[in-house]
C-alpha cells in the first residue's frame, strides 16, 4: 500500500506539486480536450500528484513558512 506522506506540515508543498501537476496536465493536448470527464481529470491530475510528492519532498525542496515569504519570492 502507498503510504500518504501528506500532513498539515506537508500540506503547502502538496498544493504546490498538485497544482504544477494539473496544470501540466491539463494544457497538455489529449487532457485539454472537452471530451474527456472532468472527474477524470481531477482524478489522474490527484493520482499523479500523490505520486511524485514523496520524490519531490525527498530531494530536500525548503519551502518558506507562510504566504508572506511566498509573496516576497514573486517579487524578486
Amino acid at each position: 500500500m502507498l503510504p500518504l506522506p501528506i500532513l498539515p506540515v506537508h500540506l503547502e508543498g502538496f498544493v504546490l506539486v498538485l497544482t504544477r501537476t494539473g496544470a501540466m496536465l491539463l494544457t497538455a493536448p489529449l487532457f485539454g480536450n472537452r471530451a474527456i470527464p472532468r472527474q477524470l481529470k481531477i482524478g489522474l491530475t490527484v493520482l499523479v500528484s500523490l505520486l511524485l510528492f514523496p520524490v519531490v519532498d525527498a530531494r530536500g525542496i525548503v519551502l518558506p513558512p507562510g504566504l508572506i515569504p511566498w509573496m516576497l519570492l514573486t517579487r524578486a
